[in-house]
């Protein structure tokens, strides 16, 4: 059972408006699937958690997988477009540091469960080929590629060797980013967090070169009189 929160402020009826707000009611729902994931949180936890009964919730929502889908868009709006929002600024290394530290601020809001309700939802069985899994993917598909663009423009911008690649920093800062949220729903110290990002920074004195590609004997082409 998730931890009960406040009831709604109640608003006077009108003709033809509910008598409820649908977006704290929506907040309050996003609370209780956000400690429990999908299957876990009951028709009761909901009721329980926004105030409204069964009802009053599927006339204004539909039912339990509609709401679900609110809740997860509701997350990303609230959450996440945010930190994907703050890497767009100037400097590569304040960019990273003020996209964790974000990170960090939610992970110590006692207000909001442990860990990330995006990655409950991807990590949660049969969920992969779902609406809610297809939309949480394109998420964190938009993630890994604003990452890419970030690491590319700081190339073009000199704070990175011309020959970084960008494609590995990307995907280690993004499976850091994942694997910070999986590490606090299990109520790891933030500030063993913070030391792995610590040396994980480091990476950008020495980042990742691509490959130079060297061509084998397949790849020679040869002029008809057999000259190279």
């Amino acid at each position: 059972m998730v931890q009960d929160v406040n009831a709604l402020d109640l608003v006077e009826p009108m003709v033809g408006k509910k008598s409820f707000e649908e977006g704290r009611a929506l907040d309050q729902a996003l609370i209780a699937f956000w400690h429990s994931g999908y299957e876990g949180t009951s028709y009761s936890d909901l009721e329980s958690a926004t105030g409204l009964n069964k009802s009053s919730l599927y006339n204004a929502f539909g039912d339990k997988a509609a709401l679900y889908q609110k809740c997860i868009e509701r997350f990303d709006q609230s959450y996440q477009s945010a930190l994907r929002d703050g890497l767009s600024g100037p400097n590569l290394r304040q960019v990273l540091v003020a996209y964790f530290d974000e990170l960090f601020a939610h992970f110590a809001d006692t207000t909001i469960p442990c860990g990330s309700l995006a990655t409950m939802e991807s990590l949660e069985d049969g969920k992969a080929d779902s609406e809610n899994g297809a939309f949480i993917k394109g998420q964190l598909d938009k993630l890994m590629t604003l990452l890419d663009k970030r690491f590319e423009r700081a190339v073009h911008d000199k704070e990175l060797p011309e020959n970084t690649d960008t494609a590995a920093l990307a995907a280690l800062f993004f499976v850091i980013s994942r694997g910070l949220g999986n590490l606090h729903k299990s109520d790891e110290d933030i500030s063993v967090m913070r030391n792995a990002l610590k040396s994980a920074m480091t990476i950008l004195d020495n980042p990742p070169l691509k490959s130079k590609h060297i061509p084998t004997r397949n790849h020679v082409s040869f002029s008809d009189d057999g000259s190279a």
